[in-house]
């Protein structure tokens, strides 16, 4: 629309970086499409589902977790392993409380660090792919 409103002719290169812009923007918006999904907590395994894959940790694995100011992203992180998420300000449903309260009380108990950072937006999941 900005172009059209442009008085004068716009060069190919302008137009060029209008498309590249847009085609990122939308890049962007299907990779958060597909790696957003749900946590699911079973006995002593953590496990994350989205529609490209499934990671899982075991809880025994974790040495800390990071979790960012807002609460949007959090990681379990073990030993050369890393399983990303969606934080707490993104859960939903009725278990929401119930997950928070077993998580806290499983740090209190095992003794594993939170540690809060920005870093845990751009982490990605390492070693905890489940092949299926």
């Amino acid at each position: 629309m900005s172009l059209r409103a442009n008085r004068g002719s716009a060069s190919p290169a302008t137009h060029a970086f209008v498309v590249i812009m847009f085609l990122v923007f939308v890049a962007m918006g299907i990779y958060l499409l597909l790696t957003s999904g749900s946590l699911e907590v079973n006995g002593e395994v953590i496990s994350y589902r989205s529609p490209i894959a499934q990671y899982q940790i075991s809880l025994s694995e974790v040495m800390y977790i990071e979790i960012d100011s807002r609460g949007s992203s959090i990681v379990f992180c073990g030993e050369n392993e890393r399983l990303a998420a969606l934080g707490p300000m993104y859960w939903s449903g009725s278990d929401k409380k119930r997950i928070l309260y077993w998580l806290d009380r499983e740090v209190d108990r095992r003794g594993i660090e939170i540690r809060p950072t920005e870093k845990s937006m751009y982490r990605f999941s390492k070693n905890t792919r489940v092949r299926t």
